[in-house]
């Protein structure tokens, strides 16, 4: 570390830790002292992004490689929410940038390798969304033979009652009427409809109690439905948390942070002049963020207050010069 007045005192990290708490010191310092870390760039860069450090670390001086080069900003950020097609694209981009490069194409293989390996883990993604669609399409049909159930029970029994809704039977399996006892997609419906199994099994009309074994049935296969839904989608959450998608994302991450780190290394033996953003100048560009409803709207109301004001401005100065003139004829006006 060189220390003000030109002191010089050897701090040689030995792990990534020790690196990380060096790092860390030398950010916190006021006394612009500059920290030069003797470690293999990927250990240390791995390190860095490990502990979300490395924007601090960099204003801080770090240097890899012991020949004292300051580092500049990190590899590109990738958003979080980044589609598998979003990190494809990027990917292709940067390995062909690199290829075209005769400075850099060696770089290219490692991000082709996880081109080659996108295909797999895009099938698998989209193996577990049709699993989802499919669940959900057997909840439709579930809601639907229900709703079908509802609407005969409801004819039956209004029948029986002679169209009294407040008749006693009818209430019984009608609170309110059976449109609204449909309008939910399962949920509350079933709860209502298990009930009904009960109330079918005891009814002394033989017309209500034949509703009994096809109600049974299709309460099983929205049952089924509903349980398929929550498995659909409790492996396609494992999936992008834990799985295979995010293991693929990971690696994107450090090999474009080993690519970078490694272009950066070389940008160092380049002539004077180059940029100090070379390396980053490699990766795909990130498109600007369109701008939320809210934030137009935001726009369009600070756009209106300060033509509010700009004319409350115009109309006050308009007076003044009125008021100005009013003045200045009158002291025209006045005796001497």
């Amino acid at each position: 570390m060189v220390l003000p007045g030109g002191e010089r005192r050897a701090l040689p990290p030995t792990t990534a830790d020790d690196s990380i708490l060096a790092c860390r010191m030398a950010s916190s310092s006021t006394d612009g002292a500059i920290l030069r870390v003797r470690v293999a760039p990927e250990a240390l860069f791995a390190a860095l992004f490990q502990h979300k450090v490395l924007a601090t670390a960099g204003s801080a001086g770090v240097t890899v490689g012991g020949k004292g080069v300051s580092t500049p900003m990190p590899a590109p950020y990738l958003a979080s929410d980044a589609t598998l097609d979003d990190l494809r694209n990027d990917l292709v981009y940067l390995r062909h940038r690199l290829r075209r490069d005769k400075r850099a194409a060696d770089l290219a293989r490692p991000v082709g390798a996880l081109i080659d390996q996108w295909g797999a883990v895009h099938s698998k993604q989209l193996a577990l969304w049709d699993a989802q669609t499919e669940a959900q399409g057997d909840i439709v049909q579930a809601d639907e033979s229900l709703d079908s159930r509802v609407d005969a029970v409801d004819n039956d029994a209004r029948h029986l009652v002679g169209g009294d809704r407040e008749d006693p039977r009818y209430r019984l399996y009608f609170v309110g009427n059976a449109f609204d006892l449909k309008r939910p997609v399962l949920g509350d419906e079933l709860v209502t409809l298990r009930a009904w199994q009960e109330h079918l099994a005891t009814d002394d009309a033989p017309v209500l109690r034949s509703h009994r074994k096809a109600l049974a049935a299709e309460l099983a296969a929205a049952d089924a439905a509903v349980k398929a839904r929550d498995v659909a989608g409790a492996k396609n959450a494992a999936f992008r948390a834990t799985g295979e998608f995010a293991k693929y994302v990971q690696k994107i991450h450090v090999t474009r942070d080993r690519v970078w780190s490694e272009l950066d290394t070389r940008r160092t033996a380049l002539p004077p002049g180059t940029a100090r953003d070379w390396a980053s100048g490699f990766f795909r560009p990130r498109p600007e963020r369109a701008p939320s409803a809210e934030e137009l709207s935001a726009r369009v109301a600070a756009r209106e207050e300060h033509r509010a004001l700009a004319q409350q401005r115009k109309e006050a100065a308009q007076k003044l010069r009125e008021a100005q003139k009013v003045v200045s004829t009158l002291k025209k006006k006045k005796p001497a």
